[in-house]
């Protein structure tokens, strides 16, 4: 499932999932206006970055992990001075299950200790 954006005519902020009726519906959190789900979106799209993608390819994919609705949560400290946040997004960069850990908050992106983005 890629992230999906309110339409043109809307105000373009990304939609959040949520279950209405037993049905997949994506609604932007400013003007609330709804759109349906269709069969693609409920799969999961499972890729690892690697050395075929372009830099800004693997920049893209990152900078848009904050808002995965479906990137696993773990207890853990932001390491932004000025975040206090305590749980964060974990995502898998390889198939060696080398993982880093971004702040669904702010944003702030870390790999164990070493900071990768401010």
């Amino acid at each position: 499932m890629s992230l999906r954006f309110c339409e043109p005519d809307g105000c373009e902020n990304i939609l959040t999932l949520y279950i209405k009726n037993n049905e997949l519906i994506f609604q932007c959190t400013s003007c609330l206006k709804e759109y349906p789900s269709n069969v693609e979106d409920t799969l999961i799209y499972d890729k690892n970055l690697n050395e075929e993608d372009t830099l800004a390819d693997q920049q893209g994919y990152l900078r848009n992990a904050s808002k995965d609705p479906l990137a696993p949560l773990v207890r853990k400290d932001c390491k932004n001075p000025s975040c206090k946040e305590t749980i964060v997004k974990v995502i898998s960069i390889d198939k060696k299950g080398t993982s880093i850990y971004i702040c669904p908050i702010c944003g702030h992106m870390f790999y164990n200790n070493a900071v990768l983005q401010r």
